[in-house]
């Protein structure tokens, strides 16, 4: 056949490779070689009979399927990694297999409920111990993927700044750097209106705005030389641009709740110039918990402005989920449903709500068999306002994590020594505290709490302190963050002195040594355990750093040097330097910590913690338990062993109070805010000098009663709250069977797509397995395809991101779906954010061919196709469905979808075996002999048409449905909060200008012009913000409101006829 120059023609065995013969011919070997422009720019000389023409009306796929014009089952491997990779799946998980973390299903549901999210905000309010920093990193990486986020911003506690920067780095590849004010300033500076990428990792104390940061003396940024301050004013100036972060994480975020600090103040700043917002807080969900309010007010100031609108979305979710229990039951009426859906349609939030009208509406109308039950229950979960902003799990409500704890106390009595020192020191006290007329209990009390920590160490420490050190020495201990005062070390002074000199006096160091009874009880338990478990470490925690020292010296002499690891308030090194050692070290048998070490730090791979001392606090006792008691904890049972002697105070709380509280048995949760009041009154108590053994030990008793009290409460109202907030299985399921349907990206799935690509934009291109069969890789791209990738990188800011173009032809390259930087032997890991990958679907966005849909007839051994599918002929349809919004963007839904039936049936498959079968065609399928004269052919043709065609059109209206009712709701959501945004800062900025404008004529009428021009200037000034206030929110009104206008689409993607056997 002869074509004529511009004719539009394809490859013959791959009829999705096409473009335009261009003029000119060549011969080589008798064969005719012609010229062809493809639209990637690309020219190519292919053999005359190679070609065929492009049909001016292409051939339908339904059509070409009866026709028996198959593709193999490679083209289906290569075009469902490229929708993978380039699609932005809603039902692909691109987090999922992307970080070195462990696979639980509850730690991607914050995931799904932020992309889900109408106010892109999302408190993560998950128990101690169940990884929500894990969660945050995995909501960076889907946002890296999904949207090429590229600026991150955590906020958290001094404490944790390194261990935030640690973590992001070995599980998430994301190389985060602490900063101060000054720093981040200079990022988000540097960032603004260049969209270049960071990471940055600030204390919430750093960036805290000094008062009076937005005093009117100084107006301008550029004059302030506060870094604090300076920051503040630029993040408020900033407030109505474009964002500067696309996330901000705020760990421990109830530091920042109260509305009258600094703190929330920042919060707030921070607030208004980023597109997503992660608070993590461990804050029990209730009714009367007035601190979940505060966050949520954070997350979105104007819906909840007033604390009444928490209780109302709590209180509105009940006939919610009461229809949706209604639901799942078969035998219940659906007018009994509708009967609560009514209730809740009466309230404000829901009278609008277009997914409920929707729901409604298909309950009245379709057949309610078991799986539509299902589907509309999950949905309903979905209508509840308070998800959107909301997301908890409880450790008892995760399957994998079942440790149970082992408390131990066994009983210590005093050598005759011990309590000869332990009496002298106390009477000591007791003898100043008269002398000196003083009540001061937390100074007195140091001293009887390191006796009972160890009367060894203390004798030790008072011998052997100088006079210029006569310091407490408590590190971190609750009295001492909760009640330190700066004078508190002078004040002790006095009392130590005379304490060294009685140690000295008595001479009892040695023998105290010798008959250490607490010191021979935990050697005994650590040889016993090592006897058994020779690889385990252990953690013994103390409030003092005499006992740390002192256990440190005892066990190298006994255990042997290199086997402590110590950490408290006063060691020189940073705690991650010491905390890897001990994990990595063998030798590191032992961490000695202090309360620095109960903060902040995940210690799983022990499993006894030793309390070497009580903390009076039930709060701090939790945080020490809590580093191994946390989610990834192989062993069954924790060992917690309490080391008290008899008769002290720490005795008396422990049984007392701890014991009733079952905190030694189990979490106690976040609860601090409970046991405050409580425990303060406790404490004061039992510092008191004044008062005898016998009213401290009632004083523990009225503290355990009041806790006991509360904690029931407080338990009886989350549990109230619980049945109100909780979701179904439904999205864990859904989690759980993306991957096991594959729906992440594999490394096979990234070198697929970026190997197809290449060899179609640059023929010259290559990716070969160096040695073969290895999973190392040698890429040579061809000098054009160099010289565009040089350029790309230019243009997206990527350069020195990749090792690709140093020329270095050992340099090898491996496909991996993990983030995580570091790969063995050198080699540059290729993850779908590596910048090859995303040259990749530049390359694809430019080039429509190769994205025809084509059929497909394949065979496959029954052992490669998962159960429950049986020997036998089907037929499978594949289309991609995706709403386009009116701003051009794909509206957060874009799936691919799978239909299947019998061929010798004609019975149809679910939609989760259809999709199984077609991605064992992709993986395995063989190419069918004489796939186009099949008999089988015309019936198969049949099927598709009538059966697989028919079930993916009417569940794509369903879809539509769906999509439109959930974009119009997420409308409505965002204007109402935008519109209340705009009016309650429309009315300061008013009140603002209005002070101005009275000021200035105060100032004219006195005859002071400076001061009346300074404050008109003012005036005029905050007349202009309320201008861009208006300009920015009608700009945004208009965004939002082309965001509801939604246009669904489908497009066809295959057909699949496939023999098993």
């Amino acid at each position: 056949m002869t074509f004529g120059i511009g004719a539009f023609v394809r490859l013959k065995t791959d009829p999705t490779r096409a473009g335009i013969l261009q003029d000119g011919e060549r011969l080589r070997a008798g064969s005719r070689m012609l010229p062809i422009q493809f639209p990637d720019g690309t020219l190519t000389w292919l053999p005359e009979s190679a070609l065929e023409p492009v049909p001016t009306a292409p051939v339908s796929l339904a059509t070409r399927f009866a026709q028996g014009r198959f593709a193999d089952s490679e083209w289906l491997r290569r075009t469902l990694a490229r929708l993978r990779v380039t699609g932005r799946l809603s039902d692909v998980v691109y987090s999922m297999e992307a970080t070195d973390t462990d696979f639980y299903a509850f730690q991607y549901k914050p995931v799904l409920k932020l992309l889900n999210s109408p106010t892109d905000g999302l408190l993560i309010a998950d128990e101690v111990g169940l990884g929500k920093t894990i969660e945050a990193g995995l909501i960076w990486t889907e946002l890296r993927a999904r949207l090429q986020s590229n600026r991150l911003l955590v906020l958290c506690p001094k404490t944790l700044c390194e261990k935030w920067r640690s973590e992001l780095f070995r599980r998430f590849g994301v190389d985060a750097r602490v900063v101060d004010a000054a720093e981040l300033l200079d990022l988000l500076s540097s960032s603004d209106g260049t969209g270049r990428g960071f990471a940055a990792i600030a204390s919430m104390q750093s960036l805290r705005p000094p008062r009076g940061w937005n005093d009117d003396g100084e107006t301008e940024v550029g004059r302030v030389t506060n870094p604090r301050q300076r920051l503040a004013r630029f993040l408020d100036e900033a407030a109505e641009r474009e964002p500067l972060l696309d996330l901000l994480v705020i760990d421990e975020a109830h530091h920042m709740r109260n509305p009258d600090t600094l703190l929330h103040t920042l919060a707030q700043l921070i607030n208004s110039v980023t597109s997503h917002r992660v608070f993590l807080s461990a804050t029990p969900i209730h009714l009367r918990n007035r601190d979940l309010h505060s966050l949520l007010r954070l997350i979105d100031p104007d819906t909840f402005e007033y604390e009444q609108t928490l209780d109302d979305l709590i209180e509105l979710n009940a006939p919610i989920v009461e229809a949706r229990d209604l639901l799942l039951k078969p035998d219940v009426s659906v007018e009994a449903i509708l009967q609560r859906l009514d209730v809740a349609s009466d309230h404000e939030f829901l009278s609008d709500s277009s997914s409920l009208k929707l729901i409604r509406d298909e309950l009245r109308h379709s057949h309610l068999d078991r799986a539509k039950r299902a589907e509309l229950a999950s949905r309903l979960e979905h209508v509840n306002q308070l998800a959107n902003y909301v997301t908890r799990t409880r450790r008892r409500d995760v399957e994998e994590f079942r440790v149970r704890r082992d408390p131990k106390a066994p009983a210590l009595s005093m050598h005759p020594d011990e309590k000869e020192f332990y009496n002298a020191v106390t009477e000591a006290v007791r003898h100043y505290a008269t002398e000196r007329d003083t009540s001061d209990g937390f100074l007195l009390s140091m001293p009887q709490r390191l006796l009972s920590s160890s009367p060894a160490a203390a004798s030790e420490y008072w011998e052997s302190i100088l006079q210029h050190d006569l310091v407490a020495d408590d590190d971190d201990s609750e009295i001492d963050r909760v009640n330190a005062r700066p004078e508190d070390n002078q004040g002790l002074r006095p009392l130590v002195s005379r304490l060294t000199a009685l140690a000295r006096q008595m001479d009892f160091t040695k023998r105290l040594a010798l008959c250490d009874t607490k010191y021979a009880l935990l050697l005994r338990e650590l040889r016993q355990i090592w006897q058994e478990e020779p690889g385990a470490k252990v953690i013994v925690f103390s409030s003092f750093k005499a006992t740390l020292n002192y256990l440190r010296r005892r066990l190298a002499d006994d255990i042997g040097h290199g086997s402590c690891e110590l950490l408290h308030g006063s060691i020189k090194e940073s705690r991650d330097v010491v905390l890897q050692r001990f994990r990595e070290n063998e030798a590191a048998k032992i961490l000695l910590s202090s309360e620095v070490g109960s903060e902040g730090i995940d210690l799983q791979f022990c499993w006894l913690v030793v309390n070497y001392d009580l903390p009076w606090n039930p709060m701090r006792l939790e945080q020490r338990i809590g580093r191994v008691d946390r989610l990834g904890q192989q062993k069954e049972v924790v060992v917690v062993l309490n080391l008290l002697f008899e008769g002290t105070i720490d005795q008396k709380i422990y049984e007392r109070l701890y014991v009733r509280l079952g905190l030694g048995q189990k979490a106690l949760g976040e609860f601090e805010a409970v046991l405050g009041t409580p425990i303060r009154e406790m404490t004061k108590k039992l510092v008191d000098p004044r008062l005898s053994d016998q009213q401290k030990v009632e004083a523990i008793e009225q503290a355990a009663q009041a806790v006991e009290v509360l904690k029931r409460q407080e338990d009886d109202l989350e549990e109230q709250a619980g049945s109100l907030m909780r979701h179904g299985d439904y999205i864990l399921q859904t989690i759980a069977e993306s991957r096991r349907l594959h729906r992440w990206l594999s490394g096979e799935d990234i070198l697929i797509y970026v190997r197809d690509r290449l060899h179609r934009s640059f023929p010259g291109c290559s990716i070969d397995a160096s040695p073969p069969g290895s999973d190392n890789f040698r890429i040579r791209l061809s000098p054009t395809a160099t010289e565009e990738f040089a350029s790309f990188l230019g243009r997206s800011g990527l350069r020195g991101t990749t090792r690709l173009l140093n020329g270095n032809d050992q340099q090898r390259f491996q496909f991996d779906p993990s983030v995580v930087k570091g790969r063995s032997g050198g080699a540059e890991n290729i993850s779908q954010m590596h910048p090859l990958v995303r040259f990749a679907a530049y390359l694809d966005a430019r080039d429509e061919m190769g994205k025809q849909p084509e059929p497909i007839a394949a065979t496959l051994r029954a052992e490669a196709v998962p159960s429950p599918i049986r020997a036998g002929t089907y037929v499978v349809g594949i289309r991609r469905w995706y709403a386009n919004t009116g701003d051009g963007s794909v509206a957060g839904s874009s799936r691919i979808a799978y239909a299947g039936a019998s061929h010798d049936t004609g019975e149809p498959l679910s939609s989760d075996v259809a999709e199984a079968l077609a991605s064992a065609v992709a993986s395995h399928g063989r190419i069918l002999p004489n796939a186009g004269n099949d008999g089988r052919l015309a019936r198969a043709a049949t099927v598709f048409c009538e059966t697989v065609m028919c079930d993916l059109d009417a569940r794509f209206d369903e879809f539509e449905r769906q999509v439109k009712a959930q974009v119009d709701d997420r409308v409505r959501i965002r204007r109402r909060a935008l519109e209340r945004h705009r009016n309650a800062k429309a009315q300061s900025l008013t009140s603002i200008r209005d002070q101005h404008r009275s000021r200035s004529e105060f100032h004219a009428r006195e005859g002071d012009e400076k001061r009346a021009r300074q404050r008109a200037s003012l005036a005029e000034a905050t007349e202009g913000k309320l201008r861009r206030l208006d300009e920015s929110c009608n700009r945004r009104l208009a965004e939002i409101d082309a965001l509801g206008e939604v246009t669904a689409e489908m497009t066809d993607v295959s057909a699949v006829f496939v023999e098993i056997n």
